[in-house]
């Protein structure tokens, strides 16, 4: 049988231990040292009513050897998103997460950075870009494992759209601001009146003023009907009982500048429009 190999503690090596570390004069655990005339800050774009919560932890080695933690919890509740400076302090940032309480992960996308000459100064220029990506619900955001993510990256949110009507008048729906947008269903009823007209329905999506879409499914619709028109991609052009539908093109992006609206011939003043729900998928683009 083989002789077993005799097992050797780190002590019994004459010559010291074959694996050390140094204590002194060591390289840096991180290349990000953040001055104390240097703000970090948090840049967040939402398209949530009533703002986020957020909460951030940092991780800084400070110049007497001391690893210090903090974790700030704060609400940035202004329209579509805004920024949030963090005390100054000095040291190698060593690690940072962000989470929000936004319901769905691609809600709020957030930019955690470093301001070069602190939050007062003149330069309000970014020195370096720590993580950036959507952050809420199970999604959380982290230094240094994060990639950096492009706000059009992956799958977007599902965001669903109700606009107002009042009789006689045609649909109008502009879009929100800091946000690109995939349509994916329009749905509407229009309920006639008892005057006695054609009235033909053609849905425009317009970009910057201009014409991007033109659709009309070939229907009239008469006095007193009440037909339901659906719009989407993918779809054939055809018509069941009172249902309507229309193909879209896809796939197609709008940005903040798109709008939808409906040109009705014949349209009689006591004409009503209903049910209005427009649906997307939604990135937030600032």
């Amino acid at each position: 049988m083989p002789i077993p190999s005799p097992i050797f503690q780190a002590g019994d090596n004459p010559s010291g231990p074959e694996v050390t570390f140094q204590t002194q004069r060591i390289l840096p655990p991180s290349a990000i040292y953040v001055a104390l005339d240097d703000a970090l800050c948090l840049k967040a774009f939402y398209n949530i009513p009533g703002g986020t919560s957020f909460v951030v932890t940092l991780r800084l080695l400070r110049p007497d050897g001391i690893v210090m933690p903090q974790v700030f919890s704060f609400t940035i509740s202004n329209a579509f998103g805004g920024t949030q400076f963090f005390p100054p302090a000095e040291g190698f940032l060593l690690s940072a997460t962000i989470t929000s309480d936004a319901a769905n992960a691609r809600q709020c996308f957030v930019k955690l950075m470093v301001i070069r000459g602190g939050q007062t100064s003149q330069d309000q220029h970014p020195g370096q870009i720590f993580c950036q990506g959507y952050a809420g619900g199970l999604a959380y955001l982290s230094f240094p494992q994060s990639p950096i993510e492009s706000a059009l990256s992956g799958y977007g949110s599902q965001k669903n759209y109700t606009v107002g009507t009042t009789p006689g008048h045609d649909l109008s729906l502009g879009g929100p601001g800091f946000t690109t947008n995939r349509i994916e269903v329009i749905q509407f009823t229009l309920i006639t009146s008892a005057a006695v007209a054609n009235r033909i329905v053609h849905l425009h999506i317009l970009a910057n003023g201009f014409d991007y879409v033109f659709t009309w499914n070939g229907v009239t619709q008469t006095a007193g009907q009440t037909l339901v028109y659906n719009a989407a991609p993918g779809i054939q052009p055809f018509t069941s009982g009172v249902l309507n539908y229309t193909p879209l093109p896809s796939p197609w992006l709008l940005n903040n500048t798109w709008s939808i609206l409906t040109v009705t011939s014949g349209l009689d003043a006591a004409d009503q429009f209903s049910s209005v729900q427009v649906t997307t998928e939604e990135w937030i683009t600032g």
